[in-house]
């Protein structure tokens, strides 16, 4: 029986991170970016948006991650994208966190958001990370934070 060393596996981990970013970013700049131009929310991992019946989650609410988010001048190239991906990578390993794309200002983001169960949590969730607002699921409506 072989044993591997801690090189070869973290080789062949750094290879699979190394391939999901590139297959993730590919996603994001042939597929999500010219479909939603407007901004969307994937899964990681998925590439699909979350869903949640407003009916049961009324209450759940997007919010970015402090020191995650990236502002581009254009829409992000694929190098961009996969800059950005390598960075958050980590981030967007844990559960509950997604890829969020949006316009705002003439401008273009990318940022991990999480999703976060009550209107209040959120909120505090938000302050604590420095953001401007939140953003409702169900609504879509962004909710200044005071």
């Amino acid at each position: 029986m072989a044993i591997l060393s801690a090189t070869a596996v973290s080789g062949n981990v750094v290879d699979f991170e190394r391939g999901h970013i590139s297959m993730v970013a590919r996603h994001i700049v042939s597929v999500s970016v010219p479909d939603n131009p407007d901004g969307f929310t994937i899964n990681p991992f998925t590439q699909r948006s979350p869903k949640f019946d407003d009916r049961v989650f009324p209450n759940m609410f997007y919010v970015s991650i402090l020191g995650h988010e990236r502002v581009f001048e254009d829409t992000p190239s694929l190098e961009d994208v996969r800059e950005w991906l390598t960075v958050s990578y980590v981030r967007l390993c844990t559960f509950g966190h997604y890829i969020s794309y949006w316009r705002h200002g003439g401008k273009n983001y990318l940022d991990v958001t999480k999703v976060i169960f009550g209107r209040e949590r959120a909120l505090a969730f938000g302050r604590a990370n420095n953001q401007h607002s939140i953003l409702r699921l169900c609504t879509k409506e962004e909710i200044p934070i005071d």
